[in-house]
């Protein structure tokens, strides 16, 4: 697997790459975190998310915020695992809520 590149490392933590010919974008922030896939992000409908709440024992409020990286890697790689085996693309929209 290609290794994951950061565009931001705290507030937000934020990914992005290529899936299967697809878009992929990871955010995570607040109290939250994300992952979408799209055939182009922010031009086409999302096929694809997952995401849930994340705090910390340090910064409860924010700690998605600045949530490790090796986190935030595990995540993606967990989510891209998981899209691989779904191919929504190939099968309709499908969209997956998971708590962390």
């Amino acid at each position: 697997m290609r290794e994951i590149k950061f565009s931001c490392t705290g507030a937000p933590v934020q990914a992005e790459g290529k899936v299967c010919g697809m878009e992929w974008y990871f955010r995570s922030r607040g109290t939250w975190w994300s992952f979408s896939v799209a055939r182009k992000m922010w031009k086409t409908e999302t096929i694809y998310e997952c995401g849930g709440s994340w705090t910390d024992n340090e910064n409860s409020e924010f700690g998605a915020s600045w949530m490790d990286l090796r986190k935030a890697r595990s995540l993606i790689r967990g989510c891209l695992q998981l899209y691989r085996v779904a191919r929504p693309d190939k099968i309709g929209h499908w969209i997956e809520r998971s708590g962390s």
